[in-house]
C-alpha cells in the first residue's frame, strides 16, 4: 500500500511540474495566447500535453518540504512563460510596426477591438498581425511551437537546475534585431509620408486657399494602402526568415541555460 501511494505521489508530482510549464507556455506563446482561445480550452490542452510529456519522461522525486515543492512548481511556470514569451516577441514587433504605420497614415483615429489580442488596435496593425498568423500557420508554425515545447523537456528536464540569467543578453539582442526588422518593414511608408508632407507644404505655398488638411487625410490613407500592398510580400518574407531564426536558435539557448 505504501509503495502504491509513493508511486502515485511521484506521478502526481511529475504531472504538476509538466502542467505548470505547459500552462506558462500556452499563456504566452502565439496562437494559444490569443483571447479568442478561452481559458476553458487552454486548460484541457495543457492537461493533455502535460500527460503526454509526463508519460515520456522520468519524474523527479517530490521534495519533503512543501515550500520547496511550491517553489519548484513556480519555477516551471516561469520557465514556460519565458520560452513562450521569446517566441511571442516577433509577433509583438509585427504589431508594433503596424501601429507605427497607423500613426503615420491616420488610421490611429479609428481604433477597433481586436479579438485576437483582446485590446483595441488599428487597421494596419490588425492586418499585419493577422497576415503574420496566417503565414505562420501555413508554414506549419504550430508544429514549431510544439517542437519547442518538447525540446524544453529534453534539454531542461523538470526539476533540473538551470541558469535563467543566460537569457538576458540573447533577449536584448533579439529585441534589437526585431525592432530593426520593424523599422525595415515600415521604412518605405515613412519615406512616402515624408515626401507627402513636402508636397503638401509646397502646395500650401502655391495655393494658400486650398484646405490642405482636408486633402491630406485621403492622400495619407491611399498612399499607406498602396505602399503596404506593394511591400507586403518582402516585409512578411523578411519577418518570417527571422522568425525561423528564433526557432532554430532556441534549442541552443536552452542548452546554454542548462547547468
Amino acid at each position: 500500500m505504501g509503495a502504491e501511494i509513493g508511486s502515485l505521489a511521484l506521478q502526481l508530482h511529475g504531472f504538476l511540474q509538466h502542467f505548470m510549464r505547459v500552462t506558462g507556455f500556452l499563456f504566452m506563446a502565439p496562437i494559444f495566447s490569443q483571447s479568442s482561445v478561452p481559458v476553458s480550452i487552454r486548460i484541457p490542452i495543457g492537461v493533455s500535453f502535460a500527460l503526454l510529456f509526463c508519460a515520456t519522461t522520468t519524474p523527479s522525486p517530490p521534495p519533503a518540504a512543501a515550500l520547496v515543492f511550491l517553489f519548484g512548481l513556480i519555477r516551471e511556470l516561469i520557465l514556460g512563460l519565458v520560452i513562450g514569451g521569446l517566441i511571442a516577441i516577433p509577433f509583438s514587433i509585427l504589431q508594433s510596426a503596424g501601429g507605427l504605420g497607423d500613426a503615420l497614415s491616420g488610421f490611429s483615429t479609428s481604433a477597433v477591438f481586436n479579438p485576437a489580442t483582446g485590446i483595441s488596435s488599428t487597421a494596419i496593425s490588425n492586418v499585419l498581425s493577422l497576415l503574420g498568423t496566417f503565414v505562420f500557420l501555413s508554414l506549419d508554425g504550430h508544429h514549431w511551437l510544439l517542437a519547442a515545447l518538447a525540446n524544453s523537456f529534453l534539454i531542461l528536464p523538470v526539476g533540473g537546475e538551470y541558469n535563467a540569467m543566460i537569457l538576458f543578453e540573447p533577449v536584448v539582442l533579439a529585441m534589437r534585431l526585431l525592432m530593426s526588422i520593424a523599422w525595415r518593414i515600415i521604412s518605405p511608408l515613412i519615406l512616402c509620408m515624408v515626401l507627402l508632407e513636402v508636397v503638401l507644404i509646397f502646395s500650401s505655398r502655391i495655393a494658400p486657399k486650398i484646405n490642405i488638411l482636408l486633402l491630406s487625410l485621403p492622400a495619407r490613407i491611399m498612399i499607406a494602402l498602396i505602399v503596404i500592398l506593394a511591400t507586403l510580400e518582402i516585409s512578411l518574407g523578411t519577418w518570417m526568415s527571422h522568425l525561423k531564426h528564433v526557432f532554430s536558435n532556441l534549442p541552443a539557448l536552452m542548452t546554454r541555460m542548462s547547468l
